[in-house]
């Protein structure tokens, strides 16, 4: 349980980070997988035993991301099966959306039919797309 907390604060901070630089109006480049990891370690002293990398290659479902740089929102949004084994390993349905400074996760690791209905009436009551 405490290493599933880490990541989910992991990936918090680094949403965060990420945001907060987008509102200073820099534009965020692409990073190299070492230079985050080396980050990470240097910024939250977080060690690569203590964290999650996913690869795309072990989802399986559909997948699509937007993202309007001049409005400053985008989204990407998941509906398959994950075996990361780590961070998340099953079904997951839901999206990652933000804008301006303002980042919400809205995912179910479950096909229960009844939680992915749920997470539906939420991402439409937003008027987020969906899955």
């Amino acid at each position: 349980m405490k290493k599933i907390l880490t990541n989910v604060v992991s990936v918090v901070l680094i949403a965060g980070m990420a945001l907060s630089i987008a509102s200073c109006g820099k534009k965020i480049e692409p990073v190299k997988d070492k230079d985050f990891k080396k980050a990470l370690e240097e910024s939250f002293d977080i060690d690569d035993d203590e964290y999650t990398e996913y690869d795309d290659k072990d989802f399986s479902g559909k997948h699509r991301s937007f993202y309007n740089e001049k409005a400053g929102y985008g989204y990407i949004l998941l509906n398959g099966e994950s075996e990361d084994n780590d961070f998340v390993d099953d079904k997951v349905y839901g999206g990652i959306y933000w804008s301006g400074d303002t980042f919400i996760i809205i995912l179910v690791t479950s096909d229960k039919d009844k939680y992915v209905d749920n997470v539906t009436a939420l991402i439409r009551a937003l008027g987020y797309p969906k899955p």
